[in-house]
């Protein structure tokens, strides 16, 4: 936050997301039958496809966090800029959840996902 004219204003907004999406492994692969290998292939395709879906999401939520707070007017003090960047932030986290619940509730939780890789 900086001074302004009007008291306090927002300087300069960042925000980020931390997403580690940890996939199953087939350890002795190998073993595995030719038809096995290419169906175990298939579903790894689509989870990794559904997977990095809910990571775009998170990603799409820390832009629109990031927009919707640069977009705070200035205030009398920086306290009315905190409360206001709060409740900002609790509706942008409401909403994300809210598309991931949906995202996985769209997809069955990426059963219903074509992924291009399948044959």
């Amino acid at each position: 936050m900086r001074k302004a004219d009007e008291g306090c204003a927002v300087d300069t907004v960042r925000a980020s997301a931390d997403a580690k999406v940890r996939l199953p492994r087939w350890a002795n692969r190998h073993e595995g039958s030719r038809g096995a290998q290419d169906e175990w292939d298939s579903i790894f395709r689509t989870l990794d496809l559904h997977e990095r879906g809910h990571v775009q999401i998170s990603l799409d939520g820390a832009k629109e966090l990031e927009r919707t707070l640069r977009e705070i007017p200035p205030a009398a003090t920086c306290a009315l800029i905190d409360a206001e960047a709060k409740r900002r932030f609790d509706v942008v986290t409401s909403i994300v959840h809210r598309r991931q619940a949906t995202y996985d509730n769209d997809t069955d939780h990426g059963r219903k996902q074509w992924s291009p890789y399948r044959q």
